[in-house]
């Protein structure tokens, strides 16, 4: 008899002397509630990690996770602990019972199925671990009957590992390092890990270790993902090329944030993209942002788009024009006479009650026309000066109150 002929055999012995396990129940029960104000959500999907087991909560944000799960056995011998190499040559024979279905599975140590090798009508069977990764490991054939469930473990190694060489000991009493890993990872098996993962669109995902395979109120409170912005304050006026603060708080925000400023709920412009999300940044104002009264500001996650926070309705931005003169008379090619009373007429925002306003010949002042007076736009004055001069002289509007708002007029004429 060949050595291969002989080690068949003796997987053939120890294959169909196991012992049924029995099954024991999962039975997680709890609630899932928003951590800021207690109250309970719903359509929460909370599952365990590794035993794939999967309930959404109702409007009450309750859940249930509850199924069978097999013991590992406590005292499974360490002869049922073999060494088996990955490949269609690995035979495991199973001389079932006198059932209607068999399966047969392989499993790793924590649950989680690797791979189906028999889903059928029973009968005897020779069955391969046909996997094409090379992976190593402990895990267990799991052999399920209508009326029973069995575990097998064994060991996984690599493809020369079951050689012509290995002597009966090797393979039937776990002589091997190997071998005997395997029996004490089975004699371990009934302890129980897992993660309940609770995952709700809004709130960041919830991971809570249980030991224990029946907990009656499980409490998960979740953190709902947003962003406050806390500044500016209400009906707030900012001037274009002004300095501002926006500011605002995250809660479980990852990354960066962009920041727009909204015009009748559309968007408007871009203040800026991808800034930290540190609470704070300073905008400019920018003259290119026309003048209104109604802007609103949002904050938003860069990489969620779902995830923002908004000052608009009552609370919003009026952007007004930096204060300014503007002279718009005279105007160039303008010729006036001397002694002709002329109006020399500007607008203006945000320069003061009052102006101050002078006659420039190039770069110099030839006289103050008024000292002082009210800023309503116009002024009448009667030509009066010492020089006649083609295109040479200007007219000067200044705030009184700011002497660096101020608007020169074109350069224009006076005439006798």
């Amino acid at each position: 008899m060949s050595t291969r002929q002989r080690l068949y055999i003796l997987l053939i012995a120890t294959a169909v002397t196991i012992t049924p396990l029995s099954a024991q129940q999962i039975d997680i029960q709890g609630l899932v509630s928003d951590s800021a104000n207690g109250l309970a959500l719903s359509g929460a999907v909370v599952s365990l990690i590794v035993s794939g087991i999967e309930d959404t909560t109702g409007g009450d944000g309750v859940f249930q996770l509850t199924a069978s799960t097999p013991i590992r056995s406590a005292n499974t011998p360490v002869n049922q602990s073999r060494q088996l190499k990955i490949g269609p040559r690995n035979l495991l024979t199973y001389a079932n019972p006198v059932v209607q279905q068999l399966r047969v599975s392989v499993v790793s140590l924590q649950g989680r199925c690797i791979e189906i090798l028999y889903d059928g009508v029973a009968a005897a069977r020779r069955l391969s671990f046909r996997s094409n990764r090379t992976v190593s490991g402990h895990y267990f054939y799991e052999v399920q009957t209508a009326q029973q469930q069995y575990y097998l473990p064994f060991v996984i190694t690599s493809h020369d590992a079951l050689s012509a060489a290995s002597s009966s000991n090797d393979v039937d009493r776990g002589g091997t390092t190997l071998a005997k890993k395997g029996a004490a990872h089975a004699r371990q098996g009934d302890t129980f890990t897992d993660t309940v993962r609770v995952e709700m669109s809004g709130y960041a995902t919830a991971r809570i270790p249980v030991t224990q395979r029946q907990i009656a109120d499980l409490q998960i409170a979740c953190r709902q993902i947003r962003i406050i912005v806390t500044q500016p304050k209400t009906k707030v006026s900012w001037e274009q090329e002004s300095r501002n603060y926006i500011k605002w708080e995250s809660v479980v925000v990852e990354g960066t944030v962009d920041i727009f400023l909204f015009k009748q709920n559309l968007k408007y412009a871009d203040i800026v993209l991808e800034t930290e999300n540190d609470g704070e940044y300073r905008w400019t104002v920018p003259e290119s942002i026309e003048p209104y009264d109604y802007y609103d500001i949002r904050v938003q996650s860069h990489d969620d788009k779902s995830v923002y926070g908004e000052l608009k309705g009552s609370d919003v931005v009026k952007i007004t024009p930096s204060p300014y003169i503007e002279v718009t008379s005279p105007y160039a090619s303008s010729r006036w006479g001397n002694g002709y009373r002329k109006t020399i007429s500007w607008e203006h925002y945000g320069a003061g009650s009052e102006v101050v306003i002078e006659l420039w010949k190039g770069s110099s002042k030839e006289k103050t026309i008024s000292t002082g007076t009210n800023n309503d736009g116009s002024y009448s004055w009667e030509v009066s000066t010492k020089y006649v001069c083609n295109s040479c002289y200007r007219m000067k509007v200044i705030s009184a109150s700011s002497s660096s708002i101020f608007d020169f007029s074109p350069n224009f004429s006076i005439s006798f």
